[in-house]
């Protein structure tokens, strides 16, 4: 093939390089399918030997997906079950060199990453040498590669070598994550020819360390705590990406529903009863002998049971055998007919009484958490009668695509029509304008194709579109609020500030001017207000007051608040507005504070071990967001103003900041690119919080009792630190002015850290009691009976009205 063509430089350039065998490459083919199809930009480049490409050239793919080959160094497919440690070690030993002679005339450049078939370890060297990071796909359970990676538990139990003959029925029960096994259920890598293979897998398996991310073909409900602890034990980010079969292909017309005979399997599967059909394959690598075939057929045709069985080579004999009840192919699309065979399509899989929530949130990381956390406390309180479809851009499934979720509980996705996450914050009034202007087609389309219909819409109150949606479909919408009740209240009573001279106008003339007629909300400076005021807020105003007063023609009001925490302002909204209001806060996922975190290791170091390592409440723990930065000036002075005061931190930076890593090091801090926030809160060694007071870090911080230090940016984190410090009275500010420009010095902010952080301090002593009241008053609410627990189940029971609840 001609490896030049026209696709431009910047062209995401995926490498795919499976392993030389059907159940290595059909796994590789349905990813890289799924992948071409979630992102059209994408190249990608799948290699295979050249009698591969003559098996599966003619498939049908995306345009984005194109071939190139390997000459055929390797034994050929049709006989390599005849030796397969043979096979193996030709593979490892001879395809190497070619796939590198092709990477270096391979277009376009750069390559942006490779997908390889784990058992090729050569091609994480390769990627390695080239600096271009290596997902290794391992295609098999992550139950068989948990075996491998830890196999020498098996030698420390002496359970290898051994005599199966002997003492296969001994039960293994000591891997991390895995059921309780008998020994003769292992992999065959323990006996027969498996063990020439052994010390490969096990070499392929020790370098998946070196690769960029492990991806394992599995669901993550069907093997939760074996991924869980692989999780923790494995170096490198693991994403759990199956089923990889070709689901995508179940809507559209087989090409090749003959396979090969003048019998068209599907028109005979329709003329069979319902569930009255056996499917019957047996791969396509080993063979079964010849007699056992024959008693298989026989079997089957005594038994009186209709089946359609999948057969390669000479199969007369086989036919006669198996009487009239049966159909025997040499092919079929399995997932076609599992498709018919099962009836799995929604109507089937839904009941007509199940109560279906779609979510939108607002594509940001702080609303999409929210509405997160909420829909899996809807989906978990009513696990048989609540099913939640969560609609996301193509771009924020592959963020949070991989993360834990209910059963009932799906994703679903729009196209990328919006301004990619990564660069948001550098226009965000541009930004703004996209998601208000480009989302709502998109959304009605995949809304109309969903199956059950739509019961609910929970949709993020910045996304004023989505109340007109579901008004025009009679769908009932919820408009969840992300922050403060006081500040919906701030842009709800707007024109208060203009009658009384207090928009617009000069905030830093008139910033310190007291705003004190806001019903339900307590007096606060103009300087206090949230940033619409100036700057890039200012640019944005008009649209939030338009998602505000939108909010009157949805059918719910859903503050992320706890009504205790703001009962005036929200008892005040609930008079005024005309729909029903229900404060279901905190919407943090305290839900899962009593599960093992399946990620405590990051980039090699456990930080839960290093807190469990230091004095209780002696650690300060920093994170400032993930939307807005921080100048390199001021990150500077906060990197050296926390190494100066002497106090232990545990710091989250992300990944761009990896020079402050190196400026932070030492035995008293720890600095990660991520962490699980709520968890670690919630460590009694965390003495303190330095956030930038976004609504759900605030939240956590109230509902852990940690007193905080407040660095706000932007928007609503301006309210939330006057509230935090002068309302809660449960924190210091950092930042006495605002502005971008105003910079805190090195010795302002160590001096400030160690008093904070002195425990014998009689002031931080009374502000970490009060912190200790308010967890109390968080955590009642969502107790059964508690506020948010009763308000929650009052919505559930609003939704649900005319379903089975």
């Amino acid at each position: 093939m001609d490896l030049k063509n026209s696709k431009p430089t910047s062209v995401c350039h995926v490498v795919a390089l499976p392993s030389p065998g059907r159940g290595h490459i059909n796994p590789m083919m349905n990813l890289c399918k799924s992948l071409s199809s979630k992102k059209r930009d994408l190249l990608i480049t799948f290699i295979v030997t050249e009698e591969w490409l003559g098996f599966i050239g003619s498939d049908p793919k995306p345009d984005n997906i194109r071939f190139s080959t390997v000459p055929n160094v390797i034994p050929s497919e049709v006989g390599r079950g005849a030796d397969s440690p043979g096979f193996y070690e030709e593979v490892l030993r001879k395809m190497r060199a070619p796939v590198e002679e092709l990477l270096d005339r391979l277009e376009p450049r750069p390559i942006t990453i490779m997908i390889a078939d784990t058992y090729l370890n050569w091609a994480i060297d390769i990627g390695n040498r080239r600096n271009v990071p290596v997902a290794s796909l391992w295609t098999m359970s992550a139950l068989v590669y948990s075996v491998f990676h830890h196999f020498d538990l098996l030698v420390q139990h002496h359970h290898f070598p051994v005599d199966f003959a002997a003492i296969g029925d001994e039960h293994v029960d000591y891997i991390p994550g895995v059921s309780s096994t008998r020994i003769a259920d292992l992999p065959t890598c323990l006996y027969g020819k498996g063990l020439k293979v052994l010390h490969r897998a096990l070499e392929a398996v020790s370098w998946v360390p070196k690769a960029h991310c492990l991806l394992l073909p599995s669901v993550y409900e069907l093997e939760a705590q074996v991924i869980d602890a692989l999780k923790q034990n494995v170096a490198v980010p693991i994403y759990h990406i199956g089923p990889t079969i070709p689901y995508f292909k179940l809507e559209e017309n087989s090409s090749a529903k003959s396979s090969g005979t003048d019998t068209n399997y599907l028109e005979w599967l329709d003329l069979q009863p319902r569930g009255s059909v056996l499917y019957v394959s047996q791969g396509s690598l080993h063979s079964v002998s010849n007699a056992q075939m024959e008693e298989i057929a026989a079997g089957l045709r005594d038994s009186g049971v209709r089946f359609f069985w999948v057969t390669r080579g000479e199969t007369s004999l086989i036919n006669e055998l198996c009487g009239e009840m049966g159909l025997l192919v040499p092919w079929c699309f399995p997932s076609t007919v599992n498709d018919l065979l099962q009836e799995m399509d929604s109507a089937k899989t839904y009941p007509p009484t199940v109560c279906h929530v779609v979510a939108m949130p607002y594509p940001g990381r702080g609303h999409i958490n929210a509405t997160m956390n909420l829909c899996k406390l809807l989906a978990l309180k009513r696990p048989q009668h609540i099913l939640v479809t969560f609609l996301v851009t193509e771009e924020w499934l592959g963020f949070i695509g991989s993360d834990p979720k209910p059963a009932n509980f799906r994703f679903a996705t729009i196209p990328n029509v919006i301004p990619s996450e990564l660069g948001r914050g550098k226009d965000w009034p541009a930004f703004v304008e996209a998601v208000h202007t480009k989302m709502e087609s998109p959304f009605e389309e995949l809304l109309d194709r969903l199956e059950p219909p739509a019961t609910a819409i929970v949709a993020d109150t910045y996304l004023a579109w989505a109340i007109g949606v579901g008004n025009r479909r009679n769908i009932p919408v919820a408009s969840l609020w992300p922050m403060p009740a006081m500040v919906f209240s701030v842009f709800h009573h707007f024109e208060l500030l203009v009658q009384h001279g207090h928009f617009p106008i000069e905030v830093s003339e008139r910033g310190d001017e007291l705003v004190d007629y806001i019903p339900g909300v307590s007096a606060m400076r103009i300087v206090d207000l949230p940033t619409f005021m100036y700057g890039n807020g200012r640019k944005a105003l008009n649209r939030c007051l338009e998602c505000v007063s939108s909010v009157s023609k949805a059918q719910y009001l859903l503050f992320a608040s706890v009504q205790e925490l703001e009962a005036k302002v929200i008892d005040t909204l609930k008079a005024e507005l005309p729909v029903s209001v229900y404060p279901i806060g905190p919407v943090i996922p305290y839900f899962q504070l009593q599960k093992n975190s399946s990620v405590n290791h990051i980039h090699g170091v456990n930080y839960f071990q290093w807190l469990d390592c230091q004095p209780t409440g002696s650690v300060l723990y920093v994170s400032l967001g993930s939307f807005l930065s921080i100048s390199s000036a001021q990150m500077d002075e906060i990197a050296n103003g926390l190494q100066d005061s002497g106090v232990r931190y545990l710091w989250v930076l992300r990944k761009e900041n990896d020079w402050l890593r190196d400026a932070c090091g030492g035995d008293m801090s720890l600095v990660v690119p991520w962490c699980d926030q709520l968890k670690v809160l919630c460590h009694p060694s965390i003495g303190g919080f330095w956030t930038h007071c976004g609504w759900n870090s605030t939240q956590e911080a109230a509902f852990a009792g940690v007193p905080m230090l407040t660095f706000p940016i932007f928007w609503d984190q301006i309210p939330n630190s006057k509230w935090i410090v002068e309302d809660w009275k449960v924190g210091w500010r950092v930042k006495k002015d605002m502005g971008f420009e105003n910079l805190v010095a090195r010795g302002e902010i160590s001096k400030l850290v160690k008093r904070f952080m002195d425990q014998k301090s009689n002031e931080g002593n009374e502000m970490r009691k009060r912190a200790k009241e308010l967890q109390e008053v968080c955590q009642g609410a969502i107790v059964e009976g508690g506020s948010s627990d009763t308000n929650i189940d009052a919505f559930i029971n609003d939704i649900s009205k005319g379903h089975d609840h």
